[in-house]
């Protein structure tokens, strides 16, 4: 049987006051441990481990979100892709090695993704930084993370979303090479098709988040609200 891969991420967000101005997120984490600080102390970063379920991932998130120091609570959080002159990034850790085929297929369906969620004009202003952009990715001891996307964190569907279309892209990309590249395949509807097609089984770990994207597809996401009202803290 061939051993499962790890999933984990370290997505960001930041901290804003009642008057909307940033709040440097190094005055009140440290740069390591769950619910740290990025290498620019102005962004926080969550840093939940591995795991091979996307379900399990996206809860480990929802626990670290609970246990920040007490006086994070008082500002609002907020995800999304550049805010306040900063490039978010919603940072996806795949545990297999890297091939140029896996980083182009996790554009034609991450990305994808953000075609249909994501704050356009955010999208636009991180892409002008050397920090977003289709192709992004790292060599990691672990196998590699993936760069390109924004900071899913806007609320538990999206980032659930995220880790199954990762994983379910990991997983065809193995069984079939390259993906469908046609211009359809760049919108979520088709791409999850193709994966019932290409999958002989989607793993139980991915259908909760399949559904879910079945459900929001046409809903409008807020970019401006506080996550902490999505995450239920």
């Amino acid at each position: 049987m061939k051993k499962l891969f790890t999933l984990g991420a370290d997505p960001e967000f930041i901290l804003e006051n009642f008057n909307e101005e940033l709040v440097c997120a190094g005055d009140y984490l440290s740069y390591d441990g769950a619910f740290g600080c990025d290498g620019h102390s102005a962004i926080a970063e969550i840093r939940p481990g591995t795991s091979t379920s996307p379900v399990e991932l996206t809860c480990k998130i929802w626990k670290i979100l609970k246990s920040g120091p007490s006086d994070i609570y008082n500002y609002k959080w907020k995800a999304g892709s550049y805010l306040h002159g900063e490039p978010i990034g919603g940072h996806i850790h795949f545990g297999v090695s890297h091939t140029n085929q896996l980083v182009r297929n996790l554009d034609l369906t991450i990305l994808a993704l953000s075609n249909i969620f994501d704050n356009k004009d955010q999208v636009e202003k991180r892409n002008n930084t050397s920090y977003g952009g289709p192709g992004g990715y790292d060599r990691k001891d672990y196998g590699f993370e993936y760069r390109s996307a924004g900071s899913y964190l806007i609320n538990p569907a999206l980032t659930l979303i995220h880790f199954t279309i990762g994983k379910l892209t990991i997983l065809a990309t193995d069984k079939t090479g390259e993906l469908n590249s046609e211009d359809k395949m760049r919108d979520p509807k088709h791409f999850v098709t193709n994966f019932y097609k290409v999958l002989d089984k989607i793993p139980d770990d991915c259908v909760a988040g399949l559904n879910i994207l079945q459900e929001v597809l046409h809903k409008k996401i807020d970019w401006a609200i506080d996550i902490k009202k999505t995450w239920a803290i």
